[in-house]
């Protein structure tokens, strides 16, 4: 089993931000490749063509999902902070490694590269430094 961790300060309420990861409409906007199923025979509208959403705890801001196909990757996101900043820890599990063909060191840079661009990207949503159209307005 292969676990990658991850952590960014997000100088934003916490529980603006929660409320933001936790609205699957949002979830393209910082996870690119996600697609949001939209089609009325999918069992479950509203939920990634790849990954599922489980759980949902609002009392401790956490969000938790397992992949239904492909490597079955599971995790959880949790935001804790207050109204003033908030840190996001990601943690994603593979159970039969990121994937397959590549080596374990490719995998591990792939994999850690990705949490980091999506965590960047939702610090920069959540701040107001992302400009629509994709770029972002550094303050100052």
């Amino acid at each position: 089993m292969s676990e990658y961790r991850s952590v960014i300060t997000v100088n934003a309420d916490a529980d603006d931000v929660f409320g933001f990861l936790s609205d699957p409409e949002n979830t393209p906007r910082y996870l690119p490749t996600h697609r949001i199923c939209e089609d009325s025979n999918d069992p479950q509208p509203g939920t990634s063509a790849q990954t599922e959403i489980l759980r949902i705890d609002e009392d401790s801001r956490r969000l938790e999902w397992a992949a239904r196909s492909g490597t079955r990757c599971q995790g959880w996101l949790q935001v804790t902070g207050d109204t003033r900043s908030c840190q996001l820890i990601v943690r994603v599990l593979f159970p039969h490694g990121a994937r397959s063909g590549d080596s374990k060191k490719e995998d591990a840079e792939s994999v850690n590269a990705n949490l980091r661009q999506a965590l960047r990207t939702i610090k920069e949503v959540c701040e107001g430094t992302q400009v629509p159209g994709g770029g972002v307005a550094y303050p100052g």
